[in-house]
């Protein structure tokens, strides 16, 4: 009896070390979003009632392999904002107008900074929400917008989108 106790004991410990040693689902690289895009969305800037398009600048994006079920990470690392805008016509707008970021996602961003450079310098840019404050002075600027999606507090996806204004 004593020798069958003993056993049962040993088979016991050796399935709560196996149960315990068992990966749990935030280890089995499930996807940490429920964004529904498989590529970063579009982003289009509108100001004064018309809409422009951005270029996508830099990213990581946050995928699911279908088959298996597993989240990857897909990364691409652009030129600057001035390098991939070098054939794109600036927008032409007055002084002290704004414009409002329209993202194509089903799942709005959880944070987006923007930053505007004039003759490569960086300038302070007001923004709320997604609406931005445009420059009072006169200049080429290039902005780049960074959008952020999280889950449970850590980074899933973000993209970059740039954009050439000529305030004028």
């Amino acid at each position: 009896m004593r020798k069958m106790m003993t056993t049962i004991f040993i088979i016991g410990i050796i399935l709560l070390l196996v149960a315990c040693s068992t990966p749990s689902k935030e280890n089995l690289n499930e996807p940490t979003t429920n964004l529904v895009t498989e590529t970063p969305p579009e982003v289009f800037i509108t100001i004064d009632g018309e809409r422009y398009s951005t270029l996508l600048g830099s990213y990581c994006w946050e995928k699911e392999n279908e088959q298996t079920n597993e989240a990857t990470i897909e990364c691409v690392d652009k030129a600057p904002p001035e390098g991939l805008l070098v054939d794109e016509t600036p927008i032409n707008v007055p002084t002290n107008v704004d414009g409002e970021l329209d993202i194509g996602s089903p799942t709005p961003p959880t944070d987006i900074e923007v930053t505007a450079f004039l003759d490569g310098e960086e300038i302070e840019v007001d923004r709320f929400n997604q609406t931005i404050s445009f420059p009072t002075e006169n200049g080429s600027y290039y902005y780049v917008a960074w959008l952020t999606w999280e889950d449970d507090d850590e980074v899933a996806s973000e993209a970059s989108y740039v954009f050439a204004l000529e305030v004028e």
